[in-house]
């Protein structure tokens, strides 16, 4: 199983003034997080970065 990793996600995760920020982080760092193939493109880290 995969799971697609879009912008929202990855700004939840890096800014910890996210409002989605503590969830993000929690599945980031649980055992079953390791158990997904996490997916994302390049369109999404571009925009992530931007």
């Amino acid at each position: 199983m995969s799971l697609f990793i879009d912008t929202g996600a990855f700004i939840a995760l890096f800014d910890a003034s996210d409002h989605h920020h503590a969830e993000a982080a929690q599945y980031n760092r649980a055992p079953d997080a390791l158990a997904v193939q996490q997916v994302t493109s390049v369109g999404v880290v571009g925009e992530t970065y931007t």
